[in-house]
């Protein structure tokens, strides 16, 4: 089956790099950031393999990833969410962090459209 061997080969490459420091590295900026800029969440979307920033309900922010990276930093939110990589129906899952002793909690959904995987994470702020 084509399609079985590209879905496995490419999660074989979000699993072999999304371990490299630059990948952990760029996932903990993306998510600081986001926290930084009091951003209602992020989108990792495969039309142009994009990461976009959602401010208030809007995009505010789009930004290429190459593709490596994209399918990278794909499996490790699933992985962090509790997700299965390999499944192509809707899941959700979430990512609690503690961030300078504030609970944060990201709310991941994951699905598979026909040009990729789509991630969207929406985040929980600590009550004030």
């Amino acid at each position: 089956m084509v399609f079985g061997d590209f879905d496995e080969l490419a999660r074989e490459i979000g699993e072999r790099n999304a371990d490299r420091p630059d990948v952990r590295e760029g996932l903990n900026l993306i998510l600081l950031q986001s926290l930084k800029d009091y951003a209602d969440g992020f989108e990792l979307h495969p039309s142009g393999n994009r990461l976009i920033k959602i401010i208030d309900g809007e995009e505010v922010e789009s930004l290429p990833v190459s593709n490596k990276i994209y399918k990278s930093l794909i499996y490790r939110i699933e992985v962090m969410a509790d997700l299965d990589p390999l499944s192509k129906e809707l899941q959700r899952g979430k990512i609690d962090l503690n961030i300078s002793d504030e609970r944060y909690t990201f709310l991941v959904k994951s699905q598979s459209l026909k040009d990729g995987k789509y991630i969207r994470v929406d985040i929980n702020y600590p009550e004030d």
